[in-house]
């Protein structure tokens, strides 16, 4: 399990790792600035791509993502 800080150029990537089981990319958990990346952006991706995921604030300033499951 990685702790990997993410960006808006790098997170779609992140989450479609996560949509074709890259390695051990499930396992991580993704970080982000809350104010660099729009939250409303992630989940939009990350519906489209059929992710099941979890955003939750970490402090004031970041939040962290976690996988939760593929939809069918």
């Amino acid at each position: 399990m990685a702790n990997i800080k993410i960006n808006q150029s790098n997170f779609d990537n992140k989450l479609t790792e996560w949509r074709n089981n890259v390695g051990a990319t499930r396992a991580d958990s993704l970080y982000f600035v809350s104010s660099e990346i729009n939250e409303l952006d992630i989940r939009i991706v990350a519906w489209r791509k059929n992710l099941l995921i979890n955003i939750s604030s970490v402090d004031g300033f970041s939040s962290k993502i976690t996988y939760l499951d593929i939809l069918t």
